[in-house]
């Protein structure tokens, strides 16, 4: 018997056929595994089922550690909107929509809370340092802090990304265009001071959503689908970020 060599689309398989009394003898089973296939033998019918092998993809967050904090919380409100919305509903219920989307994408999820309880509720400064010293001692590769603005001028409007150490601006910036599609005014990346981005070991930003003050965007943060597109705005850019 002569071995023959088999290609497939210009490229050689890691596997012979045989030349045997003018015939040629191709390895079935390997060689349509290669292509993608598994047979499965029906003894009992003598039945051999060639199917597809399921493709297994890579989920774009394998492996990423990412911390989420949603704004206030406990004892603190954040800031409050003209019919009485608190800020602090609002970021924890976008920061779990976010992490069930970040999830499916495969990555690790840290929260800093996940209910309106926290960890030092007598000192809001505790409470900042306790949430980036969590972010820091797990090794998030970001930090993600959910707020929603306020102002005592009413018509102020739209969203805007805060960042402290240069080492983070690739990810606001990453965040910039998902974060524009809602159709809100854009205000802008911009340089920021809050403690959470300012002590955090890792890529940190601050998103301001909306403005809770305005009555306009307190309506667009009551409703649950723009929660929802808030928090897919989010999942789109930080994959974008891990993927440039």
């Amino acid at each position: 018997m002569d071995e023959v060599k088999l290609v497939y689309k210009g490229k050689a398989l890691p596997f012979f056929g045989r030349l045997q009394e003018n015939q040629t003898w191709v390895p079935i089973r390997p060689l349509l595994e290669s292509l993608g296939h598994r047979l499965v033998w029906d003894g009992s019918n003598r039945i051999v089922y060639i199917d597809s092998q399921p493709v297994v993809a890579v989920k774009p967050l394998a492996n990423r550690i990412i911390c989420l904090d949603a704004g206030h919380g406990g004892p603190d409100p954040g800031a409050v909107g003209p019919s009485g919305l608190k800020e602090k509903d609002v970021t924890l219920d976008v920061v779990l929509k976010l992490k069930q989307l970040l999830q499916n994408d495969g990555a690790q999820v840290i929260l800093t809370r996940d209910s309106d309880r926290v960890g030092e509720p007598d000192s809001r400064v505790a409470e900042l340092s306790r949430r980036v010293k969590l972010a820091n001692s797990q090794g998030a590769h970001i930090f993600v802090s959910v707020h929603c603005n306020s102002a005592t001028n009413r018509e102020a409007r739209g969203t805007e990304i805060y960042f402290h150490h240069a080492t983070a601006r690739s990810l606001a910036q990453a965040l910039e265009p998902p974060l524009q599609k809602p159709g809100l005014p854009w205000r802008g990346i911009k340089q920021g001071n809050f403690l959470v981005i300012r002590k955090a070991q890792m890529p940190a930003v601050l998103v301001e959503l909306a403005f809770i003050s305005n009555p306009i965007e307190e309506r667009l943060l009551a409703d649950n689908a723009w929660r929802q597109r808030w928090a897919q705005a989010l999942r789109d850019g930080i994959i974008n970020y891990f993927q440039s």
